[in-house]
């Protein structure tokens, strides 16, 4: 990859009959089902955490959930792709109903439709849906990717396959993958397995035959477990294991428990006995129980029995229980005990508090307490907040605080403000954390004036990063007047950066020129955050902006976030760009990155633009960073380099090469 990246050559480009390879995803009849089992969005964590020191808000902000008030679900999410797609324009009646369907509220009208959209495309109309697809934001390829590739997949799945390989950004494609298997194996195994072990070692050959064993394992477990065997031990893990076995399980629990374990010690065992032990529960849970109980490891039957129990209590509560207490006492009994109460405490709180009784002081029951608030703030959040006083100080509480704090604002903010403010200061953070995730979605103004005038925001926090983003989408011109009505400062820099961001999605073009009349101190961050975001969906047009902005900090910010975010989806486009920048600092900066983003991929050719850094300084410390990273896979080209090389100071290569010589010696 040298001549990819060495500075002064031509870039490659990719092939042209590749770029004409399109793709596939799904296959028929488990097509929605096996969509949205596979999930959508995570957690921001760590932003959330920053807020009023609090834990994480919640899990799901960034995709799209069921609840049609949360931030990035339906309703949002519909508003949002309504301004994009009015910008893109369909080109086909077709594309317009597909088009149509994303925008559509209701979830399950929204699968519906967007199936049936696709279902009428044609083999030749699919590279155009797809190209269009893959001009848009992140989250909506992510979600609309599968829908194209699956149809895709059902007429031509290796073409599909082909396709999802070529591809060097994730949204949409890895998901994508598991569907494309899954019409392959429909079509021929022998066929998909041919494919899928012929791609280089890697990521996609390990997704590919991950997803051809998942596949297989629905239709025949046993040559599902045969074939799995068969495969290279790095592309065993994953889900595999699980799926095969939760399968077989189905079927034969007992050939599959004894099967399971025979298997080598280890994560790919305890999956298969964890899969084996909740699908033998859901059809003969007495049976899984026995089985459990008897298990000779430790470790492993306090699993198995935790799957059991979460499943009998689900089909027979009275059931579970009774065998669950009439276990001997002990650590398997107390951990039975702990999930039964997880496991009723929903729909009987006060069974589940009578079950508290059966544990003994210490660990234990803390243990289940922590469960049992947890469990209770889904349906009666002002009991759990109740509860929550009574748990031990340790990480656990603040975790039940934070989603008591959650669910109890849904239903009463006022109370749930109250409450969190009588809370002692080591867990009132972690309730306030909650709070705004709830509270910002339901009245985004009246929560951000509280956690403002409260002091409870931080610059790198939820509210400002994620939650401002949200209502910056659903509207903008009162998110912008409450973010410049802001102190100066940090939050208020960070606060109009985010704003300016999330109109970039819509409008890009509009957001860079609103960037000239946030006050100068605010303008650097959002030029920085901007370039990211528009270089996500249009590095081209990103960097075309970021090379006429003036030198300056706003300059260098945007053109190494380009840089960041362009390299990791072509490198060789990203090269050519970088090659026609004037020299400068932010010229520097942004060739700084590029060789931090390709030293693991052609650490020679990191060095060779490395040197290409005019400042001494920065120069020696990204080539101080090559050589770190290089040496690991081969320390003597890399020693030899930094020897021989113009572009390092005699100071570096001192450091380096000796560096129990000091000057004078």
């Amino acid at each position: 990859m040298v001549e990819l990246l060495t500075p002064k050559r031509p870039p490659t480009h990719m092939n042209d009959r590749i770029k004409l390879i399109l793709a596939a995803c799904i296959g028929t009849g488990g097509f929605a089902a096996g969509y949205f089992a596979g999930g959508h969005g995570g957690t921001n964590e760590k932003s959330a955490r920053r807020d009023v020191g609090g834990s994480s808000a919640a899990a799901g902000l960034a995709g799209r959930t069921g609840d049609p008030s949360a931030p990035g679900g339906a309703s949002g999410n519909g508003a949002g792709a309504s301004g994009q797609f009015a910008t893109l324009g369909a080109t086909t009646e077709k594309e317009t109903k597909f088009f149509s369907a994303y925008r559509e509220t209701d979830d399950l009208k929204r699968t519906h439709d967007l199936v049936d959209a696709v279902s009428a495309l044609s083999l030749e109309e699919i590279p155009g849906l797809v190209a269009r697809i893959r001009t848009m934001p992140p989250e909506v390829r992510e979600t609309l990717m599968p829908y194209a590739i699956s149809r895709w997949a059902q007429l031509d799945p290796k073409a599909a396959g082909n396709y999802l390989v070529s591809l060097t950004d994730k949204n949409g494609r890895d998901k994508a993958m598991r569907y494309v298997m899954a019409a392959f194996v429909d079509q021929s195994v022998d066929a998909a397995k041919e494919w899928a072990t012929s791609l280089p070692p890697g990521y996609h050959r390990t997704n590919a035959i991950q997803s051809l064993i998942n596949s297989m394992a629905k239709r025949d477990p046993l040559k599902a477990f045969a074939m799995l065997q068969e495969m290279p031990a790095e592309v065993r893990g994953g889900y595999s294991y699980q799926n095969v076995f939760g399968a077989w399980a189905q079927s034969d629990a007992q050939g599959a428990a004894a099967k399971a374990l025979e298997l080598p010690k280890g994560a790919n065992r305890d999956g298969a006995l964890r899969a084996v032990a909740s699908n033998w529960a859901q059809n003969s849970p007495v049976d899984a129980f026995a089985w459990a109980n008897g298990m000779k490891e430790k470790s492993q039957q306090v699993a198995a029995m935790q799957m059991v129990i979460t499943q009998w209590a689900s089909l027979d509560s009275q059931g579970a229980r009774a065998a669950t207490l009439a276990l001997p006492e002990g650590e398997l009994r107390n951990n039975a005990v702990s999930t039964l109460i997880g496991q009723i405490a929903g729909r009987s709180p006060d069974e589940a508090k009578d079950l508290l009784r059966e544990l003994p002081e210490g660990q234990a029951r803390s243990s289940a307490s922590s469960i049992l608030v947890n469990a209770l703030a889904y349906t009666d959040p002002k009991a759990a907040a109740e509860l929550v006083a009574e748990l031990p100080s340790d990480r656990r509480k603040g975790e039940a605080v934070n989603n008591v704090a959650m669910r109890f604002a849904r239903s009463d903010t006022p109370a749930a403000l109250a409450w969190a403010e009588a809370l002692p200061a080591e867990t009132r953070n972690s309730a306030f954390s909650g709070i705004a995730y709830t509270w910002s979605q339901q009245d985004p103004k009246a929560a951000f004036d509280y956690f403002a005038k409260h002091e409870l925001m931080s610059a790198d926090g939820f509210m400002v990063n994620q939650a401002l983003r949200n209502w910056s989408q659903s509207d903008s011109t009162e998110a912008l007047a409450w973010a410049r009505a802001l102190p100066d400062g940090k939050l208020k820099d960070r606060a109009l950066s985010t704003v300016v961001v999330a109109l970039a999605d819509n409008d890009p073009l509009a957001a860079a020129k609103m960037i000239t009349s946030l006050p100068a101190s605010s303008q650097d961050d959002a030029a920085g955050s901007l370039a990211a975001r528009w270089a996500n969906n249009d590095p081209g047009a990103a960097s075309q902006w970021a090379a006429g902005l003036p030198e300056g900090d706003a300059r260098s910010k945007a053109t190494r976030n380009i840089v960041a975010t362009w390299a990791e989806r072509d490198v060789a486009k990203t090269a050519a760009w970088l090659e026609k920048l004037p020299a400068g600092i932010s010229r520097d900066g942004a060739v700084g990155e590029f060789a931090r983003q390709v030293t693991d991929r052609d650490p020679a050719g990191a060095a060779a633009w490395a040197g290409t850094i005019y400042d001494p300084g920065q120069r020696d410390s990204a080539m101080a960073n090559i050589f770190k990273h290089w040496s690991r896979t081969d320390q003597q080209g890399a020693m030899s380099f930094i020897a021989n090389s113009p572009a390092v100071s005699d100071a570096l290569k001192q450091r380096i090469l000796a560096p129990g010589k000091q000057k004078g010696q």
